[in-house]
């Protein structure tokens, strides 16, 4: 529905750009101009139509990923809520990831070196400090799952008759406490990584 509605709001503008454009072959004589446009139109529909399945593809996928089966919550009750905050922006990466690449493509597809610049040094440090980057988020953030998920269990382990092993106070509370101090300390080695590799 979304798409139909982007395409009822500019199919007159892209029509009239291809007709302008066969025109402009057309009058101007070029060699092999038709079946440039041909050629060229045809796979920017396939690459819009692979990138649409590659989407529904990766959203399913992600959905069934994350998905926490019954022992798992019993296990981990906050399991699921965090699982949660991190899904919205999963399909945003990957919806963008694959949105660049699509229009990257379409680009080299009607005769635009799109991806000429990545072999420039600026393009090479881009990508090495994006991979980096990315690299080190996921890094840090399974390393704060880990650590919030063993806190989480050894607060809430149950003895074999189901009930909550009753734990001191001073656990209950150096614990999360211990929990804030390597968050803080994740936090901020990853903003010093990610300035120094925006080169700050």
């Amino acid at each position: 529905q979304g798409l139909r509605d982007r395409l009822a709001d500019a199919w007159h503008v892209l029509a009239i750009a291809y007709i302008v454009g066969v025109f402009a072959v057309a009058a101007l004589g070029i060699k092999d101009g038709f079946e440039f446009l041909v050629r060229a139109t045809v796979v920017s529909v396939v690459i819009i139509v692979v990138a649409r399945i590659v989407m529904s593809g990766l959203r399913r996928g992600v959905e069934r990923g994350f998905a926490i089966g019954d022992d798992v919550k019993a296990r981990f009750p906050l399991l699921e809520a965090r699982a949660n905050r991190y899904l919205p922006v999963v399909h945003v990466v990957l919806r963008t990831l694959v949105t660049v690449i699509a229009v990257l493509a379409l680009l080299y597809t009607w005769g635009l070196d799109a991806f000429g610049w990545l072999d420039t040094p600026l393009g090479r440090r881009m990508t090495q400090s994006a991979i980096s980057i990315a690299a080190v988020l996921v890094i840090a953030l399974i390393a704060w799952e880990f650590v919030s998920s063993a806190v989480e269990r050894y607060l809430s382990k149950t003895d074999d008759e189901g009930n909550v092993v009753a734990r001191s106070a001073r656990v209950r509370t150096l614990l999360p406490l211990l929990r804030n101090i390597i968050f803080v300390v994740l936090a901020v080695m990853v903003t010093l990584i990610v300035l120094s590799e925006l080169g700050i």
